[in-house]
């Protein structure tokens, strides 16, 4: 089940429900909706939680004009709304699954708390060798030796939270990294003396960056190494400028003749 909320101002959230098949059908929900939401919400906790997939920022809306309920559907599980301006092509504007723009941010209702709700860290540091140890001193009342604090957040951005990041392009991943780490189980941070404070945030939100743009660059020209492989075959074959001695050489022996 997707959610969707988006609005001018992050403080009104416009909630529009998606599917992976008919989410080019839909429109962000502008207007007047404070029944709406009520009724959503209730439904939202009814079903135990939700997933968000995006946020979408559609200029040029007022809150004066008014949602249109879509077609009744016939699962209790769907609840689809289409918003569409009088003067608007619902082709023209729909959304693409593989084109979005996160331009407005609602964190306590995004895929990544979503996700990050359903992520046991202490279950994650635990399958990693350095991380086990340390978590068994601290747990003792121990101090970890070595650099165990990088190593936990190591394990934490790769294995817990790069996956997360896999729909984001870079630049929506930049200016979600920093709230992907406010949405971090504070009490299990804790544990391991890692206060998710903002330095601590910023460092995990730029080593997720860091990785992410690395196995990008990787998956995305996979012939790069290939390439330059082929620039150094090229230069070897291309003789080599003469030295200085060679070329004061040719001068003296085209003056002689």
């Amino acid at each position: 089940m997707l959610l969707c909320y988006t609005d001018q101002s992050i403080d009104l959230e416009a909630l529009l429900e998606l599917d992976n098949n008919g989410l080019k059908d839909y429109l962000p929900l502008h207007g007047d909706r404070l029944k709406f939401l009520k009724q959503q919400r209730n439904f939202k906790e009814q079903a135990g939680g939700v997933e968000v997939l995006l946020l979408e920022k559609v200029a040029s809306h007022s809150d004066s004009q008014a949602f249109e309920p879509a077609e009744e559907s016939t699962s209790s599980t769907s609840s689809s709304f289409t918003a569409v301006p009088p003067s608007m092509n619902p082709s023209s504007s729909s959304l693409s699954q593989n084109n979005l723009e996160y331009c407005d941010l609602v964190l306590k209702d995004t895929l990544v708390e979503s996700a990050l709700a359903k992520l046991n860290v202490l279950e994650i540091l635990r399958k990693d060798t350095v991380c086990l140890k340390a978590i068994e001193k601290l747990c003792s009342g121990q101090r970890p030796t070595g650099d165990w604090r990088n190593r936990i957040v190591d394990v934490l951005v790769t294995t817990g939270l790069l996956h997360i990041s896999e729909d984001l392009s870079l630049t929506q991943l930049k200016s979600v990294a920093g709230e992907i780490v406010k949405c971090l189980p504070g009490e299990q941070l804790e544990t391991y003396y890692l206060d998710a404070d903002p330095p601590l945030r910023k460092f995990v939100g730029g080593k997720l960056v860091d990785k992410y743009r690395n196995r990008k660059r990787s998956s995305d020209d996979p012939l790069k190494p290939a390439k330059r492989r082929r620039g150094a075959q090229q230069q070897q074959d291309t003789p080599p400028p003469p030295t200085t001695s060679e070329f004061m050489c040719n001068i003296h022996t085209v003056s002689v003749l």
